[in-house]
Parts: structure tokens; sequence; C-alpha cells
């Protein structure tokens, strides 16, 4: 029984606590809203119809970001990443349509868990952070989310390969995506993604969405930058090999 804008109400349900542990992820570590929600939430609800909810979700969460993360934001990898993120995208959503869906998301999750596996073991990689290098980092964050939904994951890693402050990658990254999916929302309404009943859909996800984003928050000002390196990483790895299983075993099922 479809009872919530095209959802049923145990779909409402589980998205409802998606939302919750979304939105504590986000708050926490700056990115994975999108991530966490699609890995879980696409088992039981169409990528088409859940794609959009979430641009506007990590809109919001964003704007709600701001304040606490604005003082710590790289303006100048901002602004270069930015302008990868506008020639990216576009490169993402194209590739998509020409790409094996199950075996891009398999090769890309297969990426981040490995590169995480020699995160942990110490090993970084000597590379200046320069224009140049914002760009390279919004181009990931571009085709990595055309094509996955992971440019965070992709982005982040390639931050803290090179050594990055953690701190800096966090604040960078809330702002980078709040012009990502401001873009990707415009883009969306123009090719019919994003509709009103997406609006309506949204609306019901704003208090777990908030909830979870303060719980998240919280979590993060209780942890060093040492305490917090190590859970991003745990959360790098997990999110990733979930995300790897789920879409090797649907895969598989078929």
């Amino acid at each position: 029984m479809e009872a919530f804008f095209g959802v049923t109400v145990i779909q409402a349900s589980l998205l409802f606590i998606i939302i919750f542990v979304a939105g504590l992820a986000r708050g926490y570590a700056g990115f994975g809203l999108s991530a966490v929600a699609i890995t879980a939430g696409a088992i039981f609800i169409e990528p088409v119809k859940l794609v959009p909810v979430l641009y506007l979700l990590e809109i919001i969460a964003s704007i709600h970001m701001l304040r606490s993360v604005y003082k710590d934001i790289d303006r100048t990898l901002l602004i270069y990443a930015l302008i990868g993120c506008a020639i990216g995208m576009p490169i993402g959503q194209e590739l998509l349509l020409y790409l094996p869906e199950s075996s891009t998301r398999i090769a890309l999750y297969s990426v981040v868990v490995l590169s995480t596996i020699v995160l942990q073991s110490g090993i970084t990689i000597p590379l200046t952070v320069n224009r140049t290098f914002g760009v390279v980092i919004g181009l990931i964050v571009g085709v990595g989310s055309g094509l996955a939904t992971i440019g965070g994951l992709a982005a982040m890693i390639v931050l803290l390969g090179v050594n990055y402050d953690v701190i800096k990658a966090r604040a960078t990254m809330v702002i980078m995506f709040f012009a990502l999916y401001v873009y990707g929302t415009i883009v969306g309404s123009y090719n019919g993604i994003v509709t009103v009943e997406s609006l309506k859909l949204t609306s019901l996800f704003i208090i777990p969405l908030f909830a979870g984003l303060a719980l998240g928050q919280k979590g993060f000002l209780l942890t060093t930058k040492e305490q917090f390196l190590k859970y991003l990483l745990i959360f790098l790895t997990a999110i990733s090999t979930i995300g790897l299983s789920r879409v090797w075993f649907s895969d598989n099922n078929r």
C-alpha cells in the first residue's frame, strides 16, 4: 500500500531509520549520507526514486553544518575542486550510460577498499595540495558521484593519501557537496528526475536527518584529530566493503 508520496509504510519506516544512520555518518565525517543511504535503501526502493531525495537531503545537511565548519574550509582547494566537479559530474553520468553499472560499482568500491587498507598501513603519497590538485579532487568527486554516488569516499581517500589535514578535508567536503548537489538538483529538475513528489518525500525525513546530524557532530567534537582519522578509515572501509558486497550479491542473484 502506497501511503507516503509513492512509498509504502514499511519502506518509509525503513528509510526513516536509514536516513538517521546516514545523517549520523554525515554529521561525524562530513560526507557519506548518500553512500550509506543508497547502499541500504536501494535494497528495497528504486534508486531513481531515492537519489533525488538524497540530493535534497545533502543540500539540507550542508546548510545545517555550514556554521560549524566555516572556519576550517580550505577556500582555495574548494574553488578549484568545484571547477573539477562541474566537469566531472556530467562525465560520470555520461559514462554510466555506456559502462555496465554493476561491474563499474564493483571496480570503484574495490579500489576504495584496497586504498583504505593501504592507508591503514601508514603509507602516504607526497603530493602538493595546489590548484591542479583541487581540480583533480573535484573531477574525482564529480565522476564518482555521477557513476556510483561514491565521490565523497574516493575524494577523502585521496586527501588522506596525501596526508592532508582531516579537519580541513571534512569542512571543505561539506561545502563541496552543497554545491555539487545543488547543481545535481537543478540538472535533475530539468531532466524530470527531481519532482514535486521528491520534495514531498524529502519532507518525511527531515527529523531523522537532523537528529543524526546532531549526534554525529557531537561525536566529532568529542574526538581528537587522531581518533577522527582512525574512525574515518574504519568508516570508509566498512561502507565500501558493504557496498561492494551488496552490488556483488545483487548481481549474482539476478
